[in-house]
């Protein structure tokens, strides 16, 4: 077999250093210091430059690639099957680094977030699909969330599910707006303690049942215990 001439060869490492050099956006300089850490660019151009316009065709950035190069490294048969699934499941947004972890990782990922995106629908956001939830504008849910500051970071599906047991058991959007902070618990404990509290005849007036710690729940139902023990006491009399 007959080998390349060397200035051939330097051309032909060239001409690929000026082509990446255009498809990731930066200088010959950085693709050749790229290189030094990546040869597989040049050993393997056609695969790497297949997957550079696969990702970009999904609107990765140049930049997206760049700040995860390891991307690079994968097969494109590969990524075009994370990309699929990722478009089957209404998810477009996926961060680059998910589409090279491991294959139980990446379904997890994926199924949560096609979780939310159903819950959002046609909202733009969490605090959109809030200010729907809750009766109100975007603005206040944002002075809202400006006093609970993760409140825009609680899961969605979990928020759903909250928001749908309070208003269900007859709380309004407007008494869940003033006390938010019942938002960051879980709708497991709340249906727990909602049970015992209908066991006990307790009047529901409050969200605080919600919200208070263990011990602050047991006291709450205790005191009423007692004070409704009381009260029949005096009506004996």
């Amino acid at each position: 077999m007959k080998k390349k001439h060397p200035a051939t060869a330097l051309e032909n490492t060239a001409k690929k250093i000026a082509t990446i050099s255009i498809h990731l956006e930066c200088t010959p300089r950085q693709t050749i210091s790229l290189i030094d850490k990546n040869l597989h660019f040049v050993t393997q151009f056609d695969k790497v430059m297949e997957l550079i316009s696969l990702l970009k065709r999904h609107g990765k950035k140049a930049t997206d690639i760049t700040n995860d190069i390891a991307i690079l490294r994968y097969s494109p048969d590969h990524i075009k099957v994370r990309l699929s699934k990722m478009k089957e499941a209404g998810v477009t947004d996926a961060p680059i680094w998910l589409l090279r972890r491991a294959e139980a990782e990446f379904e997890v990922w994926l199924k949560k977030n096609s979780n939310m995106k159903q819950v959002l629908g046609n909202h733009k956001g969490a605090a959109d699909y809030l200010a729907d939830r809750l009766e109100c504008s975007r603005h206040e849910v944002e002075l809202i969330a400006a006093r609970r500051g993760k409140l825009l970071s609680i899961n969605l599906v979990k928020l759903k599910r909250v928001l749908d047991f309070l208003f269900e058991i007859g709380f309004t959007p407007k008494q869940v707006r003033a006390t938010p902070r019942v938002l960051h618990h879980s709708e497991i404990t709340m249906r727990a303690r909602y049970n015992e509290i209908l066991r006990l005849g307790i009047p529901l007036y409050t969200l605080q049942f919600f919200y208070v710690t263990s011990k602050g729940f047991k006291r709450m139902i205790g005191r009423y215990a007692h004070d409704n023990c009381q009260k029949q006491n005096v009506g004996v009399t």
